[in-house]
């Protein structure tokens, strides 16, 4: 998605778009839907302000037991873009280098959609996990197996010796 600085009217521009993982250079199996994309530009001198909206939903793999889940994602952000390369500008202000004119969102809204994905991804709060003796899921069955399995390394090593 690219905003065209010399089509901008004073005050504010409405823009609507769906793009998909492909041209956001996204993930896709993570975000197989359409993601759908309000955005407002406010050009003011030099300095262009982009307010996002953005919706999809996120497919997931849970951390605990290992089941596709998703995950709706309705985020809203705010941009700034500095037009003259030539000036001063805080950390948040991205300069625009660009010959034609065009600020290109594409960079933001992947940074805001990787932003928003947990790092510990859970299908639910109170997920099972997988069994760790058998390996079932116990969100969906329950085992016979015994659920005081010590953890430690030199265990897990001395099963795998035992085996052999």
């Amino acid at each position: 998605m690219e905003i065209p600085i010399t089509e901008l009217k004073p005050g504010a521009n409405h823009f609507q778009a769906e793009e998909n993982w492909q041209s956001l250079e996204l993930s896709g199996g993570m975000f197989p839907e359409v993601i759908e994309i309000s955005s407002l530009a406010d050009l003011e001198g030099e300095l262009l302000t982009v307010q996002h909206h953005l919706q999809t939903t996120a497919q997931l793999t849970c951390d605990r037991c290992l089941n596709l889940y998703d995950q709706s994602i309705d985020l809203r952000e705010r941009f700034l873009f500095a037009i003259d390369p030539r000036g001063e500008y805080d950390d948040d202000v991205t300069v625009v280098h660009s010959v034609d004119q065009t600020v290109a969102l594409n960079p933001s809204l992947r940074e805001m959609l990787t932003l928003v994905i947990p790092m510990q991804r859970l299908c639910q709060e109170n997920c099972r996990g997988l069994c760790p003796v058998c390996g079932i899921n116990l969100n969906q069955d329950s085992c016979d197996c015994s659920q005081e399995v010590d953890g430690s390394l030199n265990v897990a090593l001395n099963r795998l010796r035992d085996k052999q």
